[in-house]
C-alpha cells in the first residue's frame, strides 16, 4: 500500500471512528500535488508551517494526538524526528503509524477510541 492510499484508508476510519466531540485534521504537506507540491510547500514553510509536522492531528479531551503516516520501509527525515520530540516535550502525543491498524492501537493506546471501533 503507497502512503497515499494508507492516508485515504486513515481519513475515512477517522471520519466514521472518532467520537463526536474529537476534532481531527490532515496537515498539507504539498507532497501529493506532483511538481506543483513543491512550490505549494514552499510556500507553506514561507507562511510558518514547520518541517517535520506529522500527516494527522487530533484534539480530544484536552489532549493533542499526532499522527505520522509511513508506508512499510518509510523512513523519518531528521526535522520530522525533532519535530515529534517538540511535541512530546509539549506535553502531546505522537505515533508513527504504517497501517490501519496501528492507527487503531494508538488511538485506543491514547484513549481515543473507547467502543469497538
Amino acid at each position: 500500500m503507497t502512503e497515499a492510499e494508507l492516508h485515504k484508508q486513515v481519513a475515512d476510519y477517522l471520519s466514521l471512528a472518532l467520537p463526536a466531540d474529537a476534532f481531527w485534521t490532515t496537515i498539507s504537506h504539498g507532497v501529493y500535488f506532483g511538481k506543483d507540491g513543491y512550490k505549494l510547500g514552499f510556500k507553506q514553510k514561507r507562511a510558518g508551517q514547520r518541517p517535520g509536522v506529522p500527516d494527522i492531528y487530533i484534539g480530544y479531551c484536552a489532549g493533542n494526538f499526532w499522527i505520522e503516516l509511513k508506508a512499510i520501509k518509510g523512513r523519518l527525515a531528521p526535522a520530522q524526528i525533532t519535530c515529534h520530540d517538540e511535541i512530546k516535550n509539549a506535553g502531546g502525543h505522537v505515533a508513527v503509524c504504517r497501517s490501519l491498524d496501528e492507527v487503531i492501537g494508538s488511538l485506543r493506546g491514547w484513549g481515543v477510541l473507547r467502543d469497538a471501533a
